[in-house]
C-alpha cells in the first residue's frame, strides 16, 4: 500500500472488495475508485502507483499520513451498522455495498435506508449496482430514483 496525494484533476485505482456470489461463495473482486485533486489516499495496488507515477498523478510531498482518525470512524460506523440494521448516513460506498451484500435489504429497506435523502439515495443506488455486479433490482433503483427526482423538482 502507497500514500499518495493527487496532483491531477482526477485519478482512478482500484481496490480488493469482499464478494458474495449468488451461489454462496466468497470471493474478492476489484471496485473503482476515484480520487480528486489534493486528496491523499492509500492505494493498495502497485499496478496503480506505478500507474500514477509514469503519468505524473502525484505530487512530491514526502510527509504523507493517511488520518487514522478517519479509519477509526470508518470503523465506528462500520460497527454501528451492523448494529443498528441500516447504514448511517455518513457511511461510505464500501460500507453500503458491504452493508447490502450481508444484510440483503429488501425494497422496503433500501428505501427506508435512503430517509428521504437523494444524496443517500443516489449512494445506495451506486452501492447496490455494485453489490449486484452491475444487475442491480429495477424496483430499489425506480424507488430510490423516484426520492433524487422529487427532490430536484422541490
Amino acid at each position: 500500500m502507497t500514500v499518495v496525494k493527487v496532483q491531477h484533476a482526477q485519478f482512478m485505482y482500484y481496490v480488493e472488495v469482499p464478494h458474495t456470489a449468488p451461489d454462496g461463495e466468497d470471493s474478492t473482486r476489484l471496485s473503482r475508485r476515484i480520487a480528486m485533486h489534493g486528496d491523499i489516499v492509500d492505494i493498495p495496488r502497485d499496478e496503480d502507483v506505478s500507474r500514477g507515477e509514469e503519468l505524473g498523478a502525484f505530487t512530491d510531498d514526502e510527509d504523507l499520513e493517511v488520518p487514522e482518525d478517519d479509519a477509526a470512524e470508518d470503523a465506528d460506523a462500520a460497527n454501528a451498522e451492523e448494529a443498528a440494521g441500516t447504514p448511517d448516513i455518513n457511511a461510505t460506498h464500501d460500507d453500503l455495498v458491504n452493508w447490502i451484500q450481508k444484510s440483503k435489504p429488501n425494497e422496503d429497506a433500501m428505501v427506508n435506508a435512503a430517509q428521504g435523502d437523494p444524496a443517500m439515495a443516489q449512494a445506495l443506488m451506486d452501492a447496490e449496482d455494485e453489490a449486484s455486479g452491475s444487475q442491480p433490482r429495477k424496483g430499489v433503483i425506480s424507488r430510490l430514483q423516484a426520492i433524487v427526482d422529487n427532490s430536484a423538482r422541490e
